[in-house]
């Protein structure tokens, strides 16, 4: 018999899953209300509002639990879960679908970054509203994640629109990427406190430190020469003239 070479030889893994709990007995998922009851049973009172948790409810094709796995625990301000082991439980179990969930002590609800904010609540967001028809202004922090998501949403729901809309993105990072816009645009504004807004925005963007200063002389008198600058240019000609170029020049 030839020996085989040690890179040939691995260990063997078998699967194995056994529950006590009847089909007919295992809690059934219709809602996210009745995912958020089974988590408030099963998580430990006396825990919740001191250390952050991760667990994880594993469901089978008709949406019914076959288990939960606690897949991490950590402490006041986070915890790490391994996908990997998720997934183990997760094939271990049969499951077909899972839950993600896990508690925050602090009250804080927005999660921290790299927690899935945009990808499980803002992505759902977005695609839900465009398929209803709604337009929306779409500040995509991580771009072009965001935007792939809206435009691809776009195209495959326009004809819902009873008015076909279109789609404009602004990048003030690459401008060969970017449509064309006025921010100071002269019909938007219709009085001078819409002057005053631009000028303070404007101006409070290039210097931050002037945020803490509001209320400065030197911070108030330049955002009162600019607004009366923006105010002019939206007068002059019927504001043929009111843009940030001309109003920077």
């Amino acid at each position: 018999m030839i020996d085989q070479p040690s890179w040939c030889k691995v260990a063997e893994v078998e699967l194995v899953y056994k529950t006590k709990v009847k089909a007919s007995e295992r809690l059934c998922v219709r809602s996210s209300h009745d995912s958020y009851c089974i988590l408030e049973e099963i998580w430990d009172e006396n825990k919740i509002n001191m250390l952050e948790q991760f667990k994880v409810l594993l469901l089978n094709r008709a949406n019914r639990v076959v288990g939960v796995y606690q897949a991490s625990s950590g402490g006041i301000t986070g915890t790490i879960a391994d996908s990997r082991l998720i997934l183990a439980t997760a094939i271990k179990s049969l499951a077909v679908s899972i839950i993600l969930s896990h508690n925050h002590p602090s009250g804080n609800f927005l999660g921290t970054p790299g927690s899935g904010k945009s990808y499980f609540v803002i992505r759902h967001v977005i695609t839900q509203h465009i398929q209803k028809g709604f337009t929306m202004f779409v500040y995509d922090f991580k771009f072009d994640d965001l935007s792939k998501i809206a435009y691809n949403t776009w195209l495959k729901n326009r004809h819902r629109y009873v008015k076909a809309p279109r789609f404009f993105v602004i990048n003030f990072d690459d401008l060969s990427r970017s449509h064309r816009c006025n921010p100071l645009e002269p019909s938007a504004m219709t009085d001078i406190t819409d002057a005053a807004e631009s000028a303070r925005t404007i101006l409070m963007g290039l210097n931050r430190e002037w945020i803490k200063r509001q209320g400065d002389f030197f911070v108030e008198s330049p955002i009162n020469f600019l607004t009366a600058v923006i105010w002019y240019l939206k007068k002059y000609r019927d504001g043929e003239f009111c843009t940030l170029a001309h109003v920077i020049e």
